[in-house]
């Protein structure tokens, strides 16, 4: 097995593979990313292939963790905004009914060979991560499980595998030997820059908990609410106690992190909310307590972007960003999503190539959708590689019989398009109010316009709508 995880190794540090690794029929993917943190989403899949049967051994749990995948994307995101350089991320696409990736590979799979070839290869994806992680920051890295709780206290559960009884005891307690064994956070125990105990970094103030619930998102533990009382808690799982300094031989320090729906996963605001914050709070964190400068992760990145922003006008998506320096820079891929979920690609911008210099970028979109609109950057190398922007999201509020000219200028096909299909009455006129034209359209018809003189002219649509073009 140490071959594996070896060979994996080489493979991400010296190939020139894209960074998004799939699993058999995808139903697991990895994400590589170049932060010392590594996020697994076990139960927020809704693949559900016939070919495997739904899970019956050993009374499973079925419940979906609604929305864990989208909200660990904006975390990723996220990340990317704060630091320039993204997590360690897996997900498992199937759902719950089919496998349970926070559980050991028989209550798992329950048998399935394809269920267990799919549970292998999201265990190993996690090792090799962690492995991936240590390697560049000195050995020191971060792990959580990320889930959604379903209780009716709207809180954050940090699962440290110390159960609400046993947070209810004293800090004395919690500080001996026998309980932070218990922990999942054991190795950040006798190696913090503070040389805080084990009840200072639960729920002291500088602990995860309490940093959070300062950020707007109450947690427990925490500063603010020691232990969960007599509250419902989830104190961690299979995947944190095998991929934390609780398994014995591993220094990776981690928890698994219930979240409440409200306010959390609920939207896409909500969720965006929650990982700017969990993303300032973590990096924060890892430089209290580890001494770790997240921004060494950008220091060799092919393609440093300054900003990536969007907005509307006339109807029209326009999209901005800019690049610090660039090397061996192939391009951009724009793509463009109604839901913030699933992706296309829309156009293709090349890059300069190699240059220390900042460079501008835009790109119009003429044909973006009615209401919100989701975009991302998919910055490709000439070696293949690629790495994605962060998202951004514009509102186009254009009603549904909108109209729109292009390409403008024009050498001889003309479109004059709506949007909702209906029936056009179109005048062209010169600037000089001499009528050229009539049309009678219907939805997005071309028109040879080879014939008309270079120079401008206004289509006037409908006895309304004035839209302006050249002809080359």
């Amino acid at each position: 097995m140490r071959i594996f995880y070896v060979f994996l190794l080489l493979l991400f540090t010296l190939s020139t593979t894209a960074q998004i690794i799939y699993g058999s029929s995808d139903y697991v993917e990895y994400h590589q990313g170049s932060l010392p943190v590594v996020i697994s989403v076990p139960h927020g899949g809704d693949i559900t292939p016939a070919s495997i049967p739904d899970r019956t051994c050993n009374s499973p749990t079925l419940v979906t963790d609604a929305n864990t995948i989208e909200l660990a994307k904006q975390i990723d995101t996220s990340f990317f905004l704060i630091t320039g350089c993204h997590p360690h991320i897996i997900y498992c696409n199937l759902k719950r009914t089919k496998l349970d990736c926070n559980r050991n590979l028989t209550d798992g799979a329950c048998g399935n060979a394809e269920a267990a070839t799919a549970w292998t290869e999201f265990h190993k994806f996690i090792d090799t991560a962690e492995l991936l992680a240590q390697n560049q920051f000195g050995g020191k890295a971060f792990y959580i499980d990320l889930h959604g709780h379903g209780h009716s206290v709207q809180q954050l559960e940090l699962g440290y595998l110390l159960t609400g009884n046993e947070l209810n005891f004293s800090d004395s307690i919690l500080n001996t030997v026998q309980y932070v064994g218990y922990s999942s956070i054991q190795n950040l125990v006798a190696n913090n820059s503070n040389n805080l105990t084990h009840a200072q970094l639960l729920r002291g103030a500088f602990a995860l908990g309490t940093l959070l619930t300062n950020a707007g998102y109450p947690s427990v533990p925490s500063q603010q609410v020691t232990s969960p009382g007599s509250n419902s808690y989830f104190a961690g799982g299979y995947n944190t106690a095998n991929y934390t300094s609780y398994a014995a031989g591993k220094t990776v320090n981690g928890l698994q992190i219930e979240c409440n729906y409200i306010n959390v996963r609920d939207s896409y605001v909500n969720r965006k909310k929650f990982g700017d914050s969990l993303a300032a709070v973590l990096v924060r964190f890892l430089g209290i307590h580890l001494n770790i400068n997240t921004s060494n992760c950008a220091a060799t990145m092919p393609v440093s972007m300054i900003n990536f922003e969007a907005n509307t006008t006339e109807c029209h998506n326009n999209l901005r960003w800019q690049t610090g320096s660039e090397q061996n820079n192939r391009g951009f891929s724009i793509e463009r999503s109604q839901n913030g979920v699933v992706y296309k690609s829309i156009a293709f911008t090349e890059g300069i190539g190699n240059s220390t210099k900042t460079t501008f970028y835009n790109y119009r979109d003429l044909n973006a959708g009615f209401g919100r609109n989701f975009y991302r950057l998919r910055q490709q190398n000439i070696d293949g590689t690629f790495t994605y922007s962060n998202t951004v999201s514009v509102n186009n509020n254009c009603n549904n019989e909108r109209v729109i000219i292009y390409p403008n200028p024009v050498k001889h096909i003309l479109y004059i398009s709506s949007q909702s299909n209906i029936s056009s009455n179109v005048v062209i006129y010169t600037v000089f109010g001499q009528k050229i034209v009539e049309w009678s359209l219907y939805g997005n018809q071309p028109k040879d316009v080879s014939k008309l003189g270079s120079g401008s002219y206004v289509a006037i649509i409908n006895g309304t709508k004035k839209l302006y073009f050249v002809k080359e």
